[in-house]
Parts: C-alpha cells; structure tokens; sequence
C-alpha cells in the first residue's frame, strides 16, 4: 500500500538520475526513463547529450571498494596495446586462451578468441556484467557472465569449458595472472615493440587452432558421448559425431584459408615495413639535403651582406651628392613657390571680396523668400481656421438636427405607448364586462336550477300523499297487477 503513495515512484516519462557512458558525457546526469519491465528500469535517455543507452545506477552512490577489492582490480595507468600484449604472451598462453561467449566469466588479461574479431586481451573489468577486450583494429566492449542473453544469441552463448581450478586458486591469492604481471609493471609510457609479422601470425594461428579444438571437444564430449564405451554409445550420438567429424574437416580447410590469409597478411605487413624503412630512410636524405641547402643558404646570405654593406656605402655617397643638389633644388622651388603664394593671396582676397557680395546678395534673396513662405504660411493657416469653423458649424447644425430627430422620435414614441396604453385599458374593460356578463348569466342559471329543485321536491311530495293513501288497495290486487313497471316519479 506504501507504493501507491509513494511520490517518487518511477514510471516511463520520469526523470531519474543515472550514470551515461557516452564520450560526451561519462558522469552522473539527468536521464529519461524511456522503458521499464515491471518494476524495473531498462533503458534511459540522457537529457545532455541525447544518447539512449540501458540505465546504469549513478556512481556516486556506489559502495567505495576495499582496499584490497581495488588492488586486486586496479586498473592500468596506461593501458597496454594489442601489439604489446601479443609480444609477451606465450604459446602456452595462446594455447589456453577462452573462446568468446556471453555465459562465460573474464579476469584482467585474459586471452579471448572471437568468431568475428579475432584474438583480444580484457584490459579493463566494467560494472554490468561488461568488459573492454582490446582487439587488432581497436577496443572494444562486450558483455560477460550473461546467460539471460543466451536465447537471444544462440551464436555467442556456448556453454563455456570449466576453468583450471588450480589456477584460479593461485590466480586469486596472487592476484593478476602471470600475463597481467607482465604488462601492469607501473609502466605509464609506451614501450616500442619490434614484431615480427610471421612470429605474430603463427602464434594468431595456434590460438585459433587451440579454441576450435577446445570447442570441438566441449561439443563432442556433450553430444556424442565422449567418455564412453563404444557399446553405450546410441546412434544419435554416432550421427552427432560424424557431423561433427564433417565440421571439422571443413573447420580444418577454413583455418587452411585462414592461415594462407594470415600469411598474406604477414607478408603484406613485411612490405609495409620495408616501404616504411624507405621513407625514414628517404626522409633522412630529404633532412641531409635540407641542411646542405640551409648551409649553402647561410654562406650566400653572408656574401649577400657584404654586397649589401658595398651597395650600402655606394648609395650613401649618391645619397649625400643629391640632397646637395636637392638642397640647391629646394631653395630655387622655395622662392618661386613664395611668388606663387603672393599671386594665390591676392586671387584668394578677390574671390573672398566676390564671395562676401554673392553671400549678401543670396542673404537678401533668402530673407524675401522666408517672408514670402511666411505670408503663404499665414494665409493658409487663415484659411485653415475659416474650414475648421465652417466644419464646427456644420457639425453644430447636424448635432441639433440629430438632437431634434432624436425629440421626434421620443415624442414618437410616447404616444405610441399612451396608444397601446389606452387599448390595453379597453381591453381590460370589455374584458372586466364579459367577465361580469358571465358572472350573471351563472347567477340567473343558478336561480334558475334552485325554482327547478324547488318545484321537483313540491311534485315529489303530492305524488307521496297519493302513493300512501293508495297503498292499501295496491296490497288487494293479484301478482300480476303488481308487476307493472313503476312510475318515472318512482324510479327516480
């Protein structure tokens, strides 16, 4: 009854809190609740960068780990790469590598084998049951240790091999695995790592062989008796058991083709190698050519500086000869340009004079025309006030025509009511004498009927004297005679 009351219930359409693992966000924020299963929460949508993911509890509110919970599952101060971690595995560690599945459990550098991505190493445990599996092209992170996803991908849920116990045991104890021990040395910067292409795909193909072969007998022992006498074997399981001896044949003649490209591969790396040598290699003379042309550069900019300085004293004498002749030059320009500015003064003092006049001419031109513009200004503005008073007295007559209209139909309308007035008085009138007509006319019908009952009830009482004197010589007469019909006075 509690959570019928309980505000805080979440529903789809709610806002909740949740953790977003989007690279835009990767922090506790607002989220939408997009689909629920009962009462659970399935997948939410972030309200700062939109993406729609399953929703994961925020973690702030997660319970901190023990120390020694850390420890054993710390991660890496600098991840280690494909390349790196495929230069320290073993053969034996290929050999025992896990093939990829949904139900089975990963640790920290564990050797995975995938259908479609090849051989990886989990270089980070997440929470939901996920993990980062660092592949050739790239990281990637899959689910774990989730065999409710099982119908749902019937292709990746094999029913995993159990692991070595005592491994597991000493694993635990002594906390990562010997190939983790290996890589997570505190190392925070990368390692160069020479490998050799051929080594690399001979080891790629034994980790292959080594999980087919692994699969192959996980499936064998489960569907055609493995470990039984040949006598209790039944015939499905020696059907089951040719099929998969086909399988594996054409599981043989695929990791065949699988090798024939890994050597491809290899060899194609091998060239890419070799074209990379001669870059550097073609790089380095570019740079040797680069100092030699930087060098000569320098030599030609020395020689280049002396013939400057040489131009430069050259032009310093030509520069001296000529501000002597500009300076002779100048003083010949000076006084004709004094001349100049006498013959300018006296011009600019006649167009000043000129200007004045021109400028009294066009004062006294403007005053009329500011006079006339004012008496047109004026006589419009009198003639303006004459329309606005012809417009007011029109306006007044229309007001009192309006107002004497308005009497008109006032007056109008009273005698129309005083007319419909004096009907309804007429009307109540006749209405009162027909109401007193039929009042009398009741009255004389009435008077009427009381003389008629007065008169029936004389009538009725002579018949009754008559009726009692002749009782006795009724009682004379024979049956016959008495069963005459009685009188109408009688019957009524």
């Amino acid at each position: 009854m509690d959570s019928l009351f309980d505000d805080d219930q979440d529903e789809v359409g709610s806002e909740i809190e949740a953790y977003c693992p989007s690279p835009r966000c990767k922090a506790d924020t607002n989220h939408t609740v997009i689909s629920m299963y009962e009462d659970e929460i399935r997948r939410v949508q972030c309200q700062v960068c939109s993406d729609v993911h399953a929703f994961r509890k925020p973690r702030g509110d997660a319970v901190e780990a023990t120390e020694e919970v850390v420890a054993s599952r710390r991660k890496l101060s600098r991840k280690p790469t494909w390349e790196e971690a495929m230069s320290q595995v073993t053969e034996a560690e290929l050999a025992s590598c896990r093939p990829y599945s949904i139900r089975d459990t990963y640790e920290e550098m564990d050797v995975v084998s995938h259908p479609k991505f090849g051989t990886g190493f989990v270089t980070e445990l997440l929470p939901d049951n996920k993990v980062e599996i660092s592949f050739k092209d790239e990281r990637r992170v899959l689910v774990h240790n989730r065999s409710d996803l099982a119908t749902k991908m019937p292709d990746l849920a094999e029913m995993p091999a159990p692991r070595d116990v005592k491994k597991r045991k000493r694993r635990k104890k002594g906390g990562a695995s010997e190939l983790a021990a290996r890589l997570l040395n505190e190392r925070t910067e990368p390692v160069p790592v020479e490998m050799d292409p051929e080594k690399t795909a001979a080891k790629l193909a034994a980790a292959q062989r080594a999980v087919e072969e692994r699969r192959l007998r996980t499936m064998q022992m489960a569907a055609t008796g493995g470990g039984l006498d040949e006598s209790e074997v039944t015939p499905a399981q020696r059907k089951e058991r040719r099929r998969l001896e086909r399988e594996a044949e054409k599981e043989r003649k695929r990791q065949e083709r699988e090798a024939e490209k890994t050597q491809k591969a290899a060899a194609k790396e091998v060239e890419r190698l070799r074209k990379a040598a001669e870059k550097e290699k073609l790089q380095a003379q570019k740079e040797k050519d680069r100092l030699r042309k930087l060098a000569q550069a320098e030599k030609d900019k020395v020689r280049k500086l002396a013939q400057v300085e040489k131009d430069k004293a050259r032009k310093l004498e030509k520069a001296q000869k000529g501000r002597e002749l500009a300076a002779a030059q100048k003083e010949k320009e000076r006084a004709r340009l004094a001349m100049e500015r006498d013959r300018a003064k006296a011009k600019a003092d006649a167009d000043r004079e000129k200007a004045a006049a021109q400028r009294e001419k066009d004062r006294a031109a403007a005053v009329k025309e500011k006079e006339r513009v004012q008496a047109a200004r004026d006589k419009e503005r009198e003639r303006a006030a004459a329309q606005k008073e012809r417009d007011k007295a029109a306006a007044q007559r229309e007001k009192e025509r309006a107002t004497a209209q308005k009497e008109k139909e006032r007056a109008q309308a009273t005698r129309e009511r005083e007319r419909a007035a004096a009907q309804k008085a007429r009307e109540r009138a006749a209405a009162q004498k027909e109401r007193e007509r039929v009042q009398a006319a009741r009255e004389k019908e009435r008077a009427r009927a009381a003389a008629e009952r007065a008169r029936k009830s004389a009538g009725a009482g002579q018949k009754t004297k008559k009726k009692k004197a002749a009782a006795p010589a009724r009682k004379k007469k024979p049956a016959a005679a008495r069963g005459k019909k009685p009188s109408k006075a009688r019957r009524r």
